[in-house]
């Protein structure tokens, strides 16, 4: 099974190669997949699809409660990690967005998109906060 690692880099090769004409296949970014990427959380299929990178993952060992109470926090968590990624910032430089979609039981929790117009709001919304993480007060 590969690491979550491997698997960054051969996503990021594979599509570091669309300006050139050659596509990455889903069975490409697919191979040893599902795999943990945390202790409740699994990655299980990566999808390309309408200029956009789709990673679907699966969490467990919890309830749909838990999972939909934490829904909002995790979302605002998700898309400051991803903005912040340095290879979902290569996809948004090569005009693609990002999509992740969680799952539990069948149901679809949470549904996350990343674009360029996001992150670069987020940016100047954090460029006001202390180096500390702490907001100015102005």
């Amino acid at each position: 099974m590969k690491s979550l690692l491997s698997k960054k880099i051969i996503l990021y090769y594979l599509l570091s190669l669309l300006p050139w004409g050659v596509f990455a296949t889903e069975a490409h970014l697919n191979e040893g997949l599902p795999i943990m990427v945390d202790k409740n959380t699994e990655l299980n299929d990566i999808r390309l699809g309408d200029m956009t990178v789709c990673y679907v993952y699966k969490l467990k060992d919890m309830t749909v409660d838990d999972a939909l109470e934490e829904r909002e926090k995790n979302k605002d968590f998700i898309q400051k990690h991803a903005c912040n990624d340095i290879d979902i910032q290569v996809l948004l430089h090569k005009d693609l967005n990002v999509k992740f979609i969680y799952y539990l039981d069948e149901m679809e929790i949470l549904s996350v998109k990343i674009n360029r117009q996001l992150c670069q709001d987020l940016e100047q919304f954090t460029s006001f906060l202390h180096p500390r993480n702490e907001y100015l007060t102005v």
